[in-house]
């Protein structure tokens, strides 16, 4: 048994996936000490060894690779290094993620709900359209305040 890639288009060898792990934020709107707070905690999992060491692939592959080699690795049954290897490829040969904007996910799911409005004959066309525009434009006005 081996990890293969997602197929892709013949010719396109960017085409496919792109392995990722946790992805952590600290909320800009926060007080201070809280964004300090958590600064410190994700660079204590990020960069401490004492962390990796506890949750080695839990959160997937470590992007720090001095520290995922020297501390981790020696820990790791073979078929994890073999995650680890497969990871480290993939990462060589896929392009990088474009994360849709702020409001997306929330825009995406009010496009659905006014198509089941329409659907359902709870609107018009016309409506649901009129609709959609003034409440995902006070969406992305909301998300860049």
């Amino acid at each position: 048994m081996a990890m293969v890639r997602h197929p892709g288009s013949r010719g396109n060898a960017f085409v496919g996936e792109f392995p990722e792990g946790a992805h952590y934020g600290i909320f800009s709107r926060s007080s201070p000490d809280r964004q300090l707070a958590a600064a410190q905690l994700i660079n204590f999992w990020l960069n401490d060894p004492r962390s990796l060491v506890l949750y080695q692939l839990d959160q997937g592959v470590p992007a720090n690779t001095p520290v995922l080699e020297r501390y981790v690795m020696p820990l790791l049954h073979p078929n994890m290094r073999t995650t680890v290897d497969f990871v480290n490829h993939m990462n060589q040969i896929s392009r990088p993620t474009i994360f849709p904007p702020t409001g997306a996910s929330e825009i995406d799911a009010l496009f659905r709900n006014k198509a089941e409005l329409v659907q359902f004959g709870n609107r018009t066309p016309a409506a649901a359209a009129r609709e959609f525009i003034d409440e995902a434009t006070a969406i992305r006005a909301r998300a860049r305040r």
